[in-house]
């Protein structure tokens, strides 16, 4: 199975036959490792496989040699070879669903694992309320750059903006320390956020595709967060 315009490991060859899988994944681009292996093939995978062969369907839908675009974006196929008679059949040929739904069922036990998610930027937000001085202070981390800010009411507190280079230990140990808290647990509020006359705190951190938000009291942080602040707090002052 193949898909023409994929990142990553998506040349997918699997062979299968009564006896033996094997398979081999590949990126096309060379980008990633090639991912290669074999199993005894289990006996019900292979009567699966047979019992839900249509050869009309296959025969119809397979697809003459000028009419395959290989690199067509999204283009894939299936490929059955029945005494060494190749026949690529296209994903979305009708008839073919069924095989398809197992040949992938199977292909999928094969599939390395996705990639763990990583930390992308991080911001951090102390809120003092109604303050004298500088009543809002702010860190913005991406993995290369610190980005501090600090705004005050009074205007006679100039604005402060400062960046700087992070380096990659500090930010890689933030992310590990981060990747291991109890976002779900904490919900988006720990106690009461700004309740006593010292303020809150807020974190917020992306990580892949979601974003990760919790509030809490500045004097009563949460323990699971000590190691965390006293990052945040050296590299903010």
């Amino acid at each position: 199975e193949h898909t023409s315009g994929m990142d990553g490991l998506s040349r997918k060859d699997v062979t299968i036959n009564p006896s033996n899988t094997y398979w081999h994944f590949s990126d096309p681009s060379g980008a990633s490792k090639p991912r290669s292996g074999s199993r005894r093939t289990q006996a019900r995978d292979w009567q699966s496989l047979t019992e839900i062969v249509r050869w009309p369907a296959i025969l119809e839908a397979a697809l003459p040699w000028e009419n395959r675009c290989w690199d067509c974006e999204g283009f894939g196929w299936l490929e059955l070879s029945v005494h060494h008679q190749p026949y690529q059949i296209p994903l979305d040929a009708p008839g073919i669903q069924d095989l398809l739904v197992e040949v992938l069922s199977q292909v999928s036990l094969f599939e390395p694992p996705a990639p763990p998610t990583k930390i992308s930027r991080v911001v951090y937000t102390e809120d003092l309320g109604r303050c004298v001085g500088y009543c809002v202070k702010q860190q913005q981390w991406d993995g290369e750059t610190l980005v501090l800010t600090a705004r005050s009411p009074d205007t006679s507190f100039p604005a402060i903006d400062i960046k700087q280079e992070v380096p990659e230990d500090v930010w890689q140990l933030l992310t590990e320390l981060l990747s291991s808290q109890p976002w779900d647990d904490w919900g988006s509020e720990i106690g009461c956020p700004g309740c006593t006359d010292r303020g809150k705190g807020i974190l917020q951190v992306w990580e892949g595709d979601l974003v990760h938000e919790v509030s809490f009291d500045l004097p009563t942080p949460p323990d699971a967060l000590s190691e965390v602040l006293d990052i945040l707090s050296q590299w903010g002052e």
